[in-house]
């Protein structure tokens, strides 16, 4: 870097993370760029959080920002020599009970395709396609994270894929404004059974939150469930695990195999599957069918979510307080 201030093209005030970051971008980009402090000393905040790096809970634009962020780090480490190492991380947790929402304890009624369509016809994000052809594909992959169902549709393109998951959530609030919204018949009533017997009850969605909130404010669900999460407080959306893991970690459960997750789709169940939870169970009052949910590995299909206390005390997998 230039140390004169009369030749420097950009000077930045502070030596921090953010300071240094927008002193490298500027040179990156042939700019002569000069960085100045109060001290000669690392004493600030950047110091003190120094010595961990982690993509979080972000989905969206703000992953893709992660993961560019992820890769400058390895490519500085070489280019400077400072050391830095790959690794995952193992963390220890309590006991927790992991449940999908809409067509697992929120019924569905067919709102999430009838939003699809809304969507789709504001903003045309699969018109490269016969709409049977999209609606196909959206049914397949009920469940997952709605970017990624629009991100397929457009073809990969970005931004048409954000506006029209805008466009759905915004449809999917019309809709429950217009037609109300209800829960799966007993589903409230398995989730206290659940939470009297001892476990936390987290669910999970691939809306955003806005839409989640909305969901379990219409149900007055917010002082029923100890956690709603969506992709982007967890990272990536289903069937990867990342929303089983976020629920672990949330709710400090003992172990990944102290996890039961149930879910209406196939994504559900590969999302328990890969996460290594202790207990994965398909229920058929949403999107797929008995042999779709077996197939993805469930070790139970249900008719619904109120047979899950039963199946799990059948098993002996619920706290002994549940047995009692």
């Amino acid at each position: 870097m230039n140390r004169s201030l009369d030749t420097a093209d950009v000077v930045v005030v502070g030596s921090g993370i953010v300071g240094l970051g927008a002193a490298y971008a500027a040179v990156r980009r042939g700019l002569r760029a000069i960085v100045v402090d109060r001290t000669d000393g690392p004493v600030g905040a950047t110091i003190r959080n120094f010595g961990h790096l982690c993509i979080g809970a972000q989905g969206g634009e703000a992953r893709r920002y992660a993961d560019l962020s992820r890769d400058l780090w390895l490519r500085l480490s070489h280019d400077a020599g400072f050391w830095l190492r790959e690794s995952g991380t193992l963390v220890a947790a309590r006991h927790d009970d992991e449940l999908d929402m809409a067509g697992t304890t929120v019924l569905d009624d067919g709102v999430v395709e009838q939003a699809f369509q809304r969507a789709a016809e504001r903003t045309g994000v699969a018109d490269r396609m016969p709409w049977d052809e999209a609606l196909d594909y959206v049914r397949v992959t009920m469940g997952q994270s709605k970017i990624d169902v629009f991100t397929h549709l457009s073809g990969g393109d970005a931004e048409s894929a954000a506006r029209a998951t805008a466009a759905f959530e915004g449809a999917y609030a019309e809709i429950v404004a217009e037609q109300g919204v209800s829960e799966i018949p007993g589903a409230a009533d398995a989730i206290q059974g659940l939470k009297d017997a001892g476990l936390k009850v987290v669910l999970t969605t691939g809306f955003a939150p806005v839409t989640r909130d909305a969901l379990i404010d219409g149900l007055g669900w917010r002082d029923l469930v100890d956690l709603a999460l969506s992709p982007i407080d967890a990272g990536r959306g289903r069937p990867a695990p990342d929303l089983v893991l976020a629920a672990l970690l949330r709710t400090q459960a003992s172990s990944v195999q102290s996890i039961a997750v149930v879910g209406d789709t196939v994504s559900d169940v590969e999302s328990g599957r890969r996460a290594g939870a202790g207990f994965v169970a398909g229920v058929l009052t949403g999107a797929h069918d008995r042999p779709a949910l077996s197939a993805a590995g469930a070790d139970a299909v249900l008719s619904d979510v109120s047979a899950l206390r039963g199946v799990l005390v059948q098993r002996e997998l619920l706290p002994l307080v549940a047995a009692s």
